[in-house]
């Protein structure tokens, strides 16, 4: 029996296939498809039914790993099961399934004809205009700029669907806290919301694991967002990537394209130079794999009010929009009010609006 019905997720980035044996569902899946010096490689996964039987992250050019991983299956089919299909069969049919991976999946990578536009259409929005469906923005600045609690504002307001202080399209979100402890990001949470007129335990979907990076969690990430229906990521933050230094262009593409691959649409915090906070810290590529970056301005003033604004520094596909900003109240608990400040509210901060 040959392997021809191969189904693609790429999504999932994977690829499967079943076969019915007297009612039995004898399975495959290659995850984590990639071509590499020395051959194809993947994780290949083999079972029955839903039940896993053995899997194995090898060459899969290599005969002598697909029988042993095949034989290693079949030990633990089902007698009933044995009989009706052998180990030799199993051997086969792996190697049938083997040689379609690497064409199904460039088959993905197929270039096709695309025609434009007929009518001018101006961009979508999941909050107007920093965050653009299907793309990525970059938020950067030198600590002590209001990063993480501006960028916890909009994720709560994109995933509440609110129209102040952002303009929004209501999406799903999950918020990937690298950097924090928990129970920070928690009292952030709720007094972000109380501000934004919402329940104070009104819950979003977030993940505290500081400590770690991105590379070692992504694997959880991507299930939630499978779970969940996230459409919109934010990263806390890039420098915690883990795939390496930052100034190394291989692993500015491979966070963007990580991002990328996990959500429709996406928002990264970096940190600027030590001298020079026009710019975001690291290869150039993290600017040029981005479609919007936002250079965040602060005013600290003595009355607990901080005043933050937004400086579009590029965009993508559309012109840039003119210097806004938010105000944030603070009181011995943490933020107790956001506001659209007016000049004198924060005067050398929205005279650059000028």
């Amino acid at each position: 029996m040959e392997i021809t019905d191969l189904t693609v997720n790429e999504r999932k980035r994977c690829i499967d296939a079943a076969l019915d044996i007297n009612g039995y569902q004898i399975r495959f899946k290659a995850e984590d498809i990639r071509s590499e010096r020395t051959g194809t490689h993947a994780k290949i996964y083999l079972g029955v039914d839903a039940y896993l039987k053995a899997w194995d992250n090898f060459n899969i050019e290599r005969s002598s790993d697909r029988t042993r991983l095949a034989n290693a299956a079949h030990r633990k089919y089902p007698e009933a099961l044995k009989q009706l299909y052998s180990a030799n069969q199993l051997q086969h049919d792996l190697d049938m399934f083997a040689t379609f991976i690497w064409p199904k999946w460039v088959e993905t990578t197929t270039p096709s004809r695309v025609v434009g536009y007929t009518e001018r259409v101006v961009p979508e929005f999941v909050l107007s205009p920093y965050i653009v469906k299907g793309g990525g923005t970059i938020i950067f600045g030198p600590p002590e700029r209001m990063k993480t609690m501006t960028a916890l504002t909009m994720a709560i307001c994109v995933d509440a669907g609110l129209d102040f202080p952002f303009k929004t399209e209501a999406s799903p979100v999950i918020y990937i806290n690298l950097e924090r402890p928990a129970g920070s990001m928690q009292r952030r949470l709720g007094d972000l919301n109380r501000a934004l007129g919402l329940p104070p335990d009104r819950p979003l979907i977030m993940l505290n694991a500081r400590g770690k990076t991105l590379a070692e969690v992504e694997d959880g990430i991507r299930k939630a967002v499978d779970k969940e229906g996230v459409k919109v990521g934010f990263l806390d933050s890039i420098s915690r990537a883990g795939y390496g230094d930052l100034v190394d262009n291989r692993v500015a593409n491979t966070t963007i394209d990580i991002m990328n691959g996990l959500f429709d649409s996406w928002v990264g915090i970096a940190h600027s130079p030590r001298n020079d906070a026009t710019h975001l810290f690291g290869s150039m590529h993290f600017e040029a794999g981005a479609d919007i970056l936002i250079q965040l301005l602060t005013e600290y003033k003595e009355d607990d009010t901080i005043g933050v604004a937004f400086q579009v520094t590029k965009s993508n596909d559309m012109k840039r929009p003119p210097i806004d900003s938010l105000g944030y109240q603070f009181d011995e608990y943490g933020v107790s009010h956001i506001w659209k400040p007016v000049e004198s509210d924060f005067p050398e901060l929205l005279a650059l609006k000028a």
